[in-house]
């Protein structure tokens, strides 16, 4: 290729963001409202391709990263654990969360994005990239609608591809070892008798009848459509092997939860997710910087990443508007602010959820559920949602404690009852 031909052929920006799922769109929003040039590019022709993404998040993410209503697919108040034995369900008076419209969040953040100023690009297949002699990149993308190639130019790119990391890793370039996560997701639309057996509810099925080495879940949409999904990881189990496939454990919440053999498909997703369990993701390279899931940005216990994307987005915009204005010599900050923000937290979810989805039995799984129906519903999303771990020790081991010393006064009265002889 010719580097002087194709850049005085292409378009130029500030930054290019390769990805617009909700990391790359809140990336390409953040720039383009501090004033900079930015291009958001996506592979997709439409925003409702591959609506891969159940989206269950608690309501201050609305607030923190000024989402509307329109972006919501549901409100719920309450959470429900099912297990092979065990069925439990913690309520709230008020709303906790809401399920995203995938779809329809990423549509919002590319509108937000040419709204102050930034230009976006759909059916754009990223290809490979190349570095001029005076820093800047060179792009090349594949516009799926003409088969033809397109090249941009730009001072930064945004790696927002997700696992894949197709940017900030050339082809040819070893990779760490990943933990791997595969998962379906069906949408489909129920009667509304049936829908509201679902509604205000996130819905979740741990176990070895449910799913062995992951869980699932059905989750509420707009009324009369539910998601009905199931994700496993890679990886030895330590006491069986599953011998069916996955597509078989959605079904099985289909016959024995749902219960509504003439529900309509409106939709099939799969996807796969690769996390670095050791921390070992490029986060940084030259004037690349990756976010979301480029970066593991996943709460691998329940398995919660929008939220985390958007906030990797945030803080790698920060980053590069002050590298673009020349306040910062590089953009090496924006990998201490990760890890320092997250490296401890996601270690430690990554420990629970191995230990809960690859090695604990089914009646562990079944205890740990019965165990936990002592925590209130504030405790339970303090620990699913904000890594405060702690309160499930304090709250079981108060629990722990309770339970042995009601068995020793039982047993102290049955000791001191008098006997009777017949």
């Amino acid at each position: 290729m010719s580097s002087a031909i194709v850049t005085a052929a292409s378009e130029t920006f500030d930054v290019v963001v390769v990805g617009a799922g909700p990391a790359g769109g809140q990336c390409a929003r953040r720039l383009a409202q501090a004033g900079r040039t930015v291009l958001l590019v996506d592979q997709l022709k439409t925003w409702t391709d591959h609506d891969f993404s159940s989206g269950g998040t608690p309501l201050e993410t609305l607030d923190r990263f000024q989402l509307p209503d329109r972006v919501i697919g549901s409100r719920w108040s309450q959470l429900r654990v099912v297990t092979t034995r065990e069925d439990h369900t913690w309520k709230s008076a008020r709303s906790l969360g809401c399920v995203l419209d995938f779809a329809a969040l990423r549509q919002f953040l590319a509108e937000e994005t040419t709204t102050h100023g930034g230009s976006v690009r759909l059916g754009w297949q990223y290809r490979d990239r190349q570095q001029l002699t005076d820093g800047r990149w060179q792009i090349r993308f594949r516009d799926r609608l003409t088969s033809s190639d397109r090249w941009v130019t730009s001072r930064a790119v945004v790696d927002a591809t997700g696992s894949a990391r197709k940017v900030i890793y050339t082809a040819a370039e070893p990779r760490p070892d990943y933990l791997r996560g595969v998962g379906i997701e069906y949408l489909i639309e129920v009667p509304e008798t049936v829908y509201q057996r679902f509604a205000d509810a996130l819905h979740f099925y741990l176990g070895h009848h449910w799913l062995p080495k992951g869980y699932s879940w059905i989750f509420p949409m707009q009324s009369g459509r539910l998601k009905v999904g199931a994700c496993w990881f890679h990886g030895d189990h330590r006491f069986l092997k599953p011998d069916q496939p996955l597509r078989h454990y959605i079904d099985l919440l289909l016959t024995e939860q749902v219960q509504c053999p003439d529900y309509r498909l409106v939709d099939v997703h799969g996807a796969a997710i690769d996390y670095s369990g050791d921390r070992c993701d490029r986060h940084v390279q030259a004037s690349i910087l990756g976010i979301g899931d480029a970066v593991s940005a996943i709460n691998f216990l329940g398995g919660e990443g929008i939220r985390h994307g958007l906030e990797s987005a945030d803080r790698a915009a920060q980053v590069l508007d002050a590298w673009l204005q020349g306040t910062v010599p590089d953009l090496s900050s924006y990998e201490q602010q990760i890890r320092r923000r997250f490296d401890r937290l996601w270690t430690l979810s990554l420990r629970l959820g191995m230990k809960k989805y690859l090695q604990d039995s089914d009646a562990k799984i079944d205890r740990i559920v019965r165990w936990c129906c002592a925590l209130s519903t504030d405790d339970l999303m303090a620990i699913l949602f904000d890594y405060r771990f702690q309160r499930l020790g304090r709250r079981l081991g108060r629990f722990f404690w309770l339970s042995v010393m009601t068995r020793l006064r039982l047993r102290w009265q049955r000791w001191r009852r008098p006997s009777h002889v017949a």
